[in-house]
């Protein structure tokens, strides 16, 4: 459940090609049909990567969502597709076939949301960011922000527990610290990159505390997101809220502060330039 931002000439490509094939009588294959939630329907489908067909799933609640079915009609995939340039395949999918939600009505649930403040004190700009505690992503998002906290930026960190059977303790942890903020770099500098683990002990959420966290991943579904980290921010050109769903390109953090982009020295964000 993580995504990579998209190049502006891959969305305009899959839109391109995805409108010849969006409205195909395409037969339902048995192993969606014996899938389905109950109230859930498949309203469309589409021509996906290797011969695979998108589905966009709405249910009576929550905004649609897309699976993937094989071109042999055997099985039900759900979640992300990337391909070998790191390219989030499945988030263009959703831009192009997904109609976009207003999120300013969004916007005073997301201020009252339960989160880590981490950066300036005196910010020039906020940035709120929905992150799971064991997200690779959202590791090396909170390690391309830090120079730019020191400039003016303060980002509200907004637990929620969706990739790992620990990720609730961890976010529990945060949110229960006496410092949030120390736990919060406690976790990001113990990060385990190779078993991709939050560097944090978990503990048992208190019934107030996984209330929390519980309301935080249902305003993320809400708002239509379904994959950490996902930045949602005031432009400050247009006042307009806005969203990044995945890991941000650098130069992005940098226009959301109004600054120009600041040197890169991890190699592993050099990627994200």
């Amino acid at each position: 459940m993580r995504v990579l931002g998209l190049t502006r000439s891959l969305l305009c490509a899959l839109t391109s090609a995805l409108s010849m094939s969006a409205f195909a009588d395409t037969p339902m294959p048995a192993v969606l049909s014996a899938n389905l939630p109950k109230g859930v329907a498949a309203v469309r489908s589409f021509t996906a990567v290797d011969g695979m067909t998108g589905w966009v799933l709405k249910g009576p609640k929550g905004p649609p969502e897309i699976v993937y079915t094989t071109a042999d009609g055997k099985y039900l995939l759900a979640g992300r597709i990337l391909d070998v340039n790191r390219q989030d395949l499945s988030a263009a999918y959703s831009q192009a076939m997904i109609p976009k939600i207003d999120l300013a009505p969004f916007w005073p649930k997301v201020e009252r949301s339960a989160y880590v403040i981490e950066g300036a004190q005196r910010p020039k700009a906020v940035v709120y960011a929905f992150m799971d505690p064991n997200c690779i992503y959202c590791h090396q998002m909170w390690k391309a922000v830090q120079p730019y906290e020191s400039k003016g930026l303060q980002v509200r960190w907004i637990p929620v527990a969706i990739l790992k059977q620990d990720s609730g303790g961890k976010a529990a942890a945060l949110l229960e610290a006496t410092s949030p903020t120390g736990a919060m770099r406690e976790l990001q500098t113990k990060y385990q990159e190779s078993s991709e683990s939050g560097g944090l002990k978990p503990i048992r959420a208190t019934p107030t505390v996984d209330a929390k966290i519980r309301s935080n991943g249902d305003l993320m579904q809400a708002m239509g997101f379904y994959g950490t980290p996902t930045m949602v921010y005031r432009d400050m050109a247009t006042g307009e809220v806005v969203a990044n769903v995945g890991m941000p390109k650098i130069s992005t953090i940098a226009k959301i502060l109004g600054i120009p982009e600041l040197p890169v020295t991890d190699r592993q964000l050099k990627v994200y330039q």
